[in-house]
Order: structure tokens, then C-alpha cells, then sequence
């Protein structure tokens, strides 16, 4: 799926680099336009850099636009990772809370019913 997107996005700049060149190109031909002549007004680098100034504006910011939009995917998947760490790390602290009082029950409660594991009195046994 991913190798698709990339294909396209390669074949989309690979195609706006092409047009740049052809449109950079028939621009600064006399035959194309003739009301454009380039050699008497301003030199061809002036030319070059106003037709392909915005374009490549437009670009940059298309880039940064995309390069926000996987920021914010990676900073959901963090916050669900961290939210999901935390749940495991509550669960865990109740378990050992858990484990330290039946060790008190167990000091407490064996000698009194003689049992040797407190959980045996809790929890029936199941026969399978």
C-alpha cells in the first residue's frame, strides 16, 4: 500500500519537474510568444527565476503541509502508546499491592484457620 503512494508521488514530482522544464523552456522561445522578448528587457536568469520562484513556493509549502500531517499521525500513535503504558503500569501496581496484602492475610489468617496458602480459602479449586 505504501509502495503505491510512493509511486505516485514520484511519478507526481517526476511530472511537475518535466512541466517546469517544457514550460521553462517554450517561455523563453521567441516563436511562442512574440509579444515576449526576453533579450532586449531582462536577462534570462531574472526570467527563469520569476516563472519557477512561485512554483517552487508552492511546493515547499505543500511539503510542509504534508510533513505537519505525518507529525500529528505520530503524535496520536505516541499518545496512544504512553496511554496504553500507563494502563499496563496501573494494572501492575495493583498486582503488587494486591500481592503484599494477601501476604499480610497470609501472616495474619494461617495460623488462625491453618491454611497454608490463604488463596486456598478464597478461591476454590477447579477439577478439570
Amino acid at each position: 500500500m505504501k509502495i503505491k503512494i510512493i509511486v505516485k508521488w514520484l511519478f507526481g514530482i517526476i511530472g511537475i519537474i518535466l512541466f517546469l522544464i517544457a514550460l521553462i523552456y517554450l517561455l523563453t522561445r521567441p516563436f511562442v510568444l512574440s509579444f515576449t522578448d526576453f533579450e532586449k528587457s531582462i536577462p534570462i536568469a531574472e526570467v527563469l527565476n520569476g516563472i519557477t520562484a512561485p512554483i517552487i513556493g508552492v511546493v515547499g509549502a505543500l511539503l510542509v503541509y504534508y510533513s505537519f500531517l505525518e507529525q500529528v499521525k505520530a503524535n496520536r500513535e505516541l499518545l496512544k502508546s504512553i496511554k496504553e503504558e500507563r494502563e499496563l503500569s496501573l494494572m501492575y501496581k495493583f498486582y503488587e499491592e494486591l500481592k503484599e496484602d494477601l501476604a499480610k492475610i497470609q501472616l495474619v489468617y494461617s495460623a488462625k484457620y491453618g491454611q497454608p496458602n490463604v488463596l486456598d480459602s478464597f478461591v476454590p479449586r477447579r477439577v478439570s
